[in-house]
C-alpha cells in the first residue's frame, strides 16, 4: 500500500510468477552437447538476448546484467549450462542451489523442447538426484497459482501510450492518465486508435494512475524480468 500510494510513486505490481518444478514431456536432444560453462562466451550473451526476444512482454538484460547475473551465478555455486549442436549454441540454463536439496532455475532459454529435455537431463546426472530444478516462471496475473513478484509504474505516459498501440494497431480506447504527482505532464487524456496515440479531450471510462497504467500494459500476459539479483 505504500508504494500504490500517489506521493510515493503510484506503483502497482506487474509481474507475476508461478513457482514449479520444471518437467519437460517431450524426449532429449540426441544430437547436443550439453555442459557446464563459465558463461564468458560472446555467442552465450547474444543466443540468450536472441531468445528472450520471442517473448512478447520482456524487460532485456544488458551486457553488464548478464556479467552481473554471471558474477552472482558464481559467487553462490551456481551453474551455467550450454547445449551446443555442431559447436553452435542452441540451450542456456542458470541453475543456482537454494540449499542442498533445493536448486533453482534463474533461466533457461533453448530452441526447442527437445534441447530443453537434454540440459535438464545433463544437470540431474550431474547432480546424482532425480529431483528437478524449480522454476519460477513470469505468468498472466489471472493464473490461478500466480504469485507478486514486481511492481513498476510509467514515467513518460505519451512515449508508453504511443508504444502500446503501435503493438495493439486494432486498439482503439482512450485512457485517462490522473494522480501522477512526480511527473503531472503525464495526466491527461490519451486516445489511441489505428496505431497512434494522441491527446484528446474526449471523455474517458478508464482513468488510471501511472502505476496502473503499467499493469493494464503488462498483466495480461507474463511479464518477463530475467536474471534479477533479488533471488
Amino acid at each position: 500500500a505504500y508504494y500504490q500510494d500517489c506521493r510515493n510513486g503510484a506503483y502497482e505490481t506487474v509481474a507475476f510468477r508461478h513457482e514449479a518444478p520444471l518437467n519437460i514431456a517431450c524426449q532429449p536432444a540426441t544430437d547436443v552437447v550439453c555442459a557446464p560453462s563459465q558463461g564468458g562466451d560472446t555467442d552465450e550473451y547474444a543466443f540468450y538476448i536472441e531468445q528472450l526476444m520471442k517473448e512478447p512482454l520482456c524487460l532485456l538484460p544488458s551486457i553488464q546484467d548478464y556479467e552481473a547475473a554471471i558474477m552472482l551465478c558464481r559467487l553462490e555455486k551456481g551453474e551455467i549450462w550450454t547445449a551446443r549442436r555442431n559447436e553452435q549454441i542452441v540451450g542456456w540454463m542458470m541453475v543456482i542451489p537454494e540449499n542442498e536439496h533445493r536448486s533453482v532455475i534463474r533461466d533457461i532459454r533453448c530452441t526447442d523442447s527437445s534441447v530443453a529435455a537434454s540440459l535438464l537431463q545433463r544437470f540431474k546426472e550431474n547432480a546424482n538426484g532425480p529431483e528437478s530444478p524449480i522454476w519460477r516462471k513470469a505468468v498472466p496475473s489471472a493464473h490461478p497459482q500466480s504469485r507478486p513478484y514486481a511492481m513498476a509504474r510509467v514515467v513518460n505516459a505519451p512515449l508508453f501510450l504511443q508504444k502500446a498501440a503501435q503493438r495493439n494497431p486494432h486498439l482503439s480506447t482512450i485512457i485517462e492518465v490522473t494522480n501522477d504527482e512526480h511527473i503531472p505532464d503525464n495526466n491527461g487524456r490519451y486516445i489511441l486508435h489505428q496505431g497512434q496515440c494522441t491527446r484528446t479531450e474526449a471523455p474517458s471510462e478508464t482513468i488510471l494512475t501511472p502505476g496502473k497504467l503499467a499493469a493494464w500494459a503488462f498483466t495480461q500476459e507474463g511479464f518477463h524480468l530475467p536474471l534479477m539479483l533479488d533471488e
